[in-house]
Formats: structure tokens, sequence, C-alpha cells
């Protein structure tokens, strides 16, 4: 019997995805639509879906780009309090 810690009493499920050539799948953690700018506007959801789709015909290198691109700009060099992890990947 393994322990999961704080996890143990939670239930997971798992489901099933096949992606096509070109289909793109995008990971963060909350640290994007939660950063802030100097108004303490955070960057949201909303945002970045517009940035995803705007740039959805491009590389995941690009997408990635341009999602962090925008959150800097929109943060204004504030400090953030959460971590910022995104991950872009593209299937081939």
């Amino acid at each position: 019997d393994r322990s999961t810690g704080a996890l143990e009493h939670r239930r997971f499920y798992e489901m099933g995805k096949i992606l096509k050539p070109g289909d793109l799948l995008v990971l963060y953690s909350d640290g994007i639509p939660e950063a802030a700018n100097s108004d303490e506007e955070e960057f949201g959801e909303e945002r970045m879906a517009e940035i995803l789709l705007e740039n959805k015909d491009k590389s995941a290198e690009e997408i990635k780009d341009s999602v962090l691109d925008a959150v800097t700009r929109h943060c204004h060099g504030m400090a953030q309090a959460d971590d910022i992890t995104l991950v872009v990947a593209q299937a081939l």
C-alpha cells in the first residue's frame, strides 16, 4: 500500500485523446492566468485563449514565445507571486 500524502483521499480519472498531426497540446500553471500587472489586473484565461487562437497555425515554439511575451508585456516587469510554467506540444 503506497501512501500518496496530500493526495491520499483524492479521486483521479483517466481519459484518452488521440492527437492528429498538427494538433496542439498546451499545459500551463495557474501562474499564467493569474499573472498581474501594477493595477492588480490578472492576465486571465480569456486573454490566454485569444493568444492561442491567434497563433494556432504557428509552431509550438512560436506559440510558447507569443504567450510568454504577452504575459511579460501585461505584467510590465512586476514580480509575480507564483511560477509561470508553459508547455506547448504539437503532434507530428
